[in-house]
């Protein structure tokens, strides 16, 4: 959990870096934009995971407010970390473009409706998550059981798998809007 709250240096060093490239200048906004969200969304699947399981009668050794307290101080260490990398970040000098991009319009044809938005949104979308959903609850388990040499694993499969599955839908996407 420690290492996770402090990977947030790297999270709002990236987001800092490149919210800075595609011109955004105020600092405190995006600081903002990195301390709180991605913290909320990994802090509130924790939590929601957390109260189900307690709710159940899951496999939780711990109480339910002794979890919610560790996940509160978790974070609050990653949204610091998340500050401190975005300041970081915002004091580097701007990245810019290798080259000058001259604009080039074209049309696109008409799509079919399986290529609309919503319908690759919804699906592409549901099997991302499906690809993971296994994955997060043996994640939930092992960090909550203090089996922590299993969390690791996991999370590489489950990094992998998400990085084959996305991988495989853009080439899908990509070669049927041709």
């Amino acid at each position: 959990m420690c290492v996770l709250a402090f990977m947030g240096i790297i999270n709002g060093l990236v987001t800092m870096r490149l919210l800075k490239f595609f011109g955004l200048s105020d600092f405190l906004y995006a600081a903002g934009i990195s301390s709180i969200a991605l913290p909320f969304f990994i802090y509130t699947c924790m939590s929601m995971e957390t109260i189900l399981n307690a709710k159940s009668g899951g496999y939780s050794s711990r109480s339910l407010w002794r979890q919610l307290a560790g996940s509160v101080l978790w974070a609050l260490v990653n949204g610091l970390c998340c500050f401190l990398g975005s300041y970081k970040g915002y004091m580097m000098k701007r990245i810019e473009p290798q080259a000058r991009i001259q604009p080039v319009t074209r049309t696109v044809p008409e799509q079919p409706p399986l290529m609309s938005w919503p319908f690759i949104g919804i699906v592409f979308g549901g099997i991302q998550y499906l690809a993971m959903c296994v994955e997060f609850s043996s994640i939930m388990q092992s960090m909550w059981r203090a089996k922590i040499y299993a969390l690791f694993w996991f999370l590489l499969t489950d990094v992998l798998l998400l990085i084959i599955v996305i991988s495989l839908l853009s080439v899908i996407q990509t070669y049927l809007t041709l």
